[in-house]
């Protein structure tokens, strides 16, 4: 195994599975890469922060961000949310 191959085997959870289905593609292709990023170093301090026990939050853009744990060689991806310009209550056109 060299340096640039995976460490952690990825799972998503039934919800982020939906959640990951319902994106378009472009916003797909961001999580893929954020995946492999994640599967070589889940705690990635650059892009990620602890959000509960066993829980980091993965930040891929400004509006698209993981919430994941790692259980023994697992990278498990609980939620995927995506927040577009119109979601907000106040500020949005």
């Amino acid at each position: 195994m060299n340096a640039a191959s995976a460490l952690y085997r990825t799972v998503f959870a039934v919800e982020a599975q939906t959640e990951y289905n319902a994106l378009a593609e472009a916003q797909r292709d961001l999580i893929d890469q954020a995946v492999k990023i994640l599967e070589r170093d889940p705690r990635n301090e650059r892009a990620t922060r602890p959000d509960g026990p066993n829980a980091r939050r993965a930040f891929v853009t400004p509006d698209l961000t993981i919430r994941y744990g790692v259980h023994r060689d697992h990278l498990v991806i609980a939620e995927i949310n995506y927040r577009h310009v119109g979601s907000f209550l106040i500020g949005a056109e």
